[in-house]
């Protein structure tokens, strides 16, 4: 389903970079990128802020957002999982959730991942009736990757 040559991705601002398989599209404005799969089920969209290099400034601004994303947005029906992120090199949080948008439900993944002095804040979402399908099994273990695998400035 997902061969070829990878879509290399760079921030225009530089905050950060990533790969996707091929087959993947962006759309890149402001501080907002779009990613979709041609063929896939799935929207991915990042906004990434760029925190000062003082000491304990990225933990502060990740500590401040995760208390945002602590609640539930309106749309939110119920947070499923929530994972802490702790790599050598970023740190987070994981969070899915199920939603329901003009009376479409949805499922959304959200990582709030900080690294260097870059936070991204990316939303994965797929319809309710696609989540844990084959497909939708497969494309989110995609977007896992390239989250994990992103390199932040």
């Amino acid at each position: 389903m997902f061969g070829g040559r990878p879509l290399a991705f760079q921030a225009p601002d530089g905050s950060f970079s990533l790969s996707l398989p091929k087959g993947w599209t962006v759309q890149a404005g402001g501080d907002e990128c779009l990613f979709r799969n041609k063929k896939g089920i799935g929207t991915l969209r990042i906004t990434a802020w760029r925190t000062t290099s003082d000491p304990g400034g990225l933990h502060a601004f990740l500590s401040r957002q995760e208390a945002r994303l602590a609640d539930l947005v309106p749309s939110e029906r119920k947070v499923l999982a929530k994972e802490r992120i702790n790599m050598t090199d970023k740190k987070g949080l994981f969070r899915i959730s199920s939603f329901d948008e003009g009376g479409r439900p949805g499922i959304a993944t959200l990582y709030l991942i900080g690294g260097g002095t870059t936070v991204v804040l990316a939303t994965y979402i797929v319809p309710a009736s696609s989540f844990g399908t084959p497909a939708g099994i497969e494309e989110d273990r995609v977007v896992q990757d390239a989250m994990l695998r992103m390199t932040l400035r």
